[in-house]
């Protein structure tokens, strides 16, 4: 299972997703538990492990206004393949530490606002209320998920982030190609 979840990673890590039509969804809810409506964002910012990931899975990443520190960061050896794909983001204003240590100061400094926020793992680093609060921008809450014990977690924050950004085919067919491939390897 775990070559699996590896080989499911690295695909997913590719970018490897194309469009398919999305169903009916729940009211997407800001930090505070109240429904946004104001949608697409065009301008993003992602705070938390793996959030910036789930933004280039749906191709969204040339909206995000700002990154934290580990995006600018000059590795020998960078681990993430989607930052290797888009070196452009090390050029983006900083926002605060990585992890989802946000800076509310950080982002209303920014030169472009965000429309909206991502945060995964909302209550470590900043707590997505205390940024919503701090900022003024809605934050919306994510879970990172993996694709073992908890993929349900990932596929509904990827059609969190899908209809937050206009980007629900793909999230849909994103889910629907890694349920293919888990069940393609598990046939093998």
């Amino acid at each position: 299972m775990k070559r699996i979840a590896s080989l499911l990673c690295g695909i997913l890590a590719l970018g490897v997703l194309s469009a398919f039509p999305a169903g009916a969804a729940e009211p997407v809810l800001d930090a505070f538990g109240k429904p946004l409506s104001s949608f697409p964002w065009e301008r993003i910012l992602c705070s938390g492990s793996g959030c910036l990931r789930l933004a280039t899975y749906l191709q969204v990443q040339d909206r995000a206004v700002g990154v934290e520190d580990i995006e600018r960061r000059h590795l020998p050896v960078d681990p993430r393949p989607y930052f290797l794909a888009h070196r452009e983001l090390q050029k983006l204003p900083l926002i605060g530490e990585f992890r989802g240590f946000t800076r509310p100061e950080l982002v209303l400094a920014l030169p472009r606002q965000p429309q909206g926020i991502l945060k995964t793992d909302p209550e470590n680093g900043t707590p997505a209320r205390k940024l919503q609060e701090a900022t003024g921008i809605p934050v919306l809450p994510l879970k990172y998920g993996n694709l073992t014990g908890h993929r349900d977690d990932i596929y509904a924050s990827l059609r969190t982030l899908g209809r937050a950004t206009g980007r629900q085919a793909r999230a849909e067919e994103g889910i629907r190609f890694t349920e293919r491939t888990i069940q393609d390897l598990a046939r093998r």
